[in-house]
């Protein structure tokens, strides 16, 4: 049975199968103009989605891959708002550098996830703001223990704001941003109590 598909660089707008791939666990179709991830109904059981290089604008749809827990989609147009709240229960990590988000929001009710590449992103510390609407204990509660974050190449100019969001982070790239602040560099430090790596090259 099929387990692994590779249809990259080619043509393909969307896909709408007839008879769903249930065998199939890995999906590789960067490098097509594809400008939607809705289809994951027909294949139930895949664990790998790599999209790159397409013309997503949003992560709407990521919920029907039932199983997925790795996802790439590097270099599209993705600028989902603070108003897109994802949700899904078993992704673990998600690569989404080099596109256009300006905030984190998106991501925070993905309680499985360990794993955030955003580097190359619009980000700034305003990314780090939740809406009020979104304010409540039932939502901060479901905030994923985080252990690796990439965000590099930023305007992102406090890292003590990634513990707000993230206390469990263990690993976290920010390289090449614009931290400057030593004394909120310290703060943090103190604060992520399982923090072991910290990236702060080129700030």
């Amino acid at each position: 049975k099929l387990k692994r598909l590779l249809v990259s660089r080619n043509l393909i707008q969307g896909i709408n199968l007839k008879t769903p791939l249930k065998s199939l666990v890995l999906l590789d179709i960067h490098k097509n103009p594809i400008k939607q991830v809705n289809f994951g109904k027909v294949f139930p059981n895949l664990i790998q989605l790599y999209i790159d290089e397409c013309l997503l604008k949003s992560l709407k749809g990521i919920n029907t891959f039932a199983n997925l827990k790795h996802f790439k989609c590097r270099k599209n147009a993705i600028d989902d708002s603070s108003s897109v709240v994802l949700s899904h229960t078993s992704i673990e990590d998600i690569d989404i550098s080099d596109n256009k988000m300006k905030t984190l929001v998106p991501f925070l009710n993905l309680t499985t996830l360990t794993i955030l590449n955003i580097k190359g992103n619009p980000l700034t510390d305003e990314s780090f703001q939740i809406p009020k609407s979104l304010q409540d204990q039932k939502f901060l509660a479901k905030i994923p223990h985080l252990k690796t974050l990439i965000i590099s190449n930023t305007e992102i100019r406090s890292v003590s704001l990634i513990f707000e969001l993230f206390p469990n982070i263990e690993n976290v790239d920010i390289s090449y941003s614009q931290v400057s602040n030593l004394d909120d560099v310290t703060q943090f430090v103190k604060l992520a109590k399982h923090l072991k790596y910290l990236d702060l090259l080129g700030n």
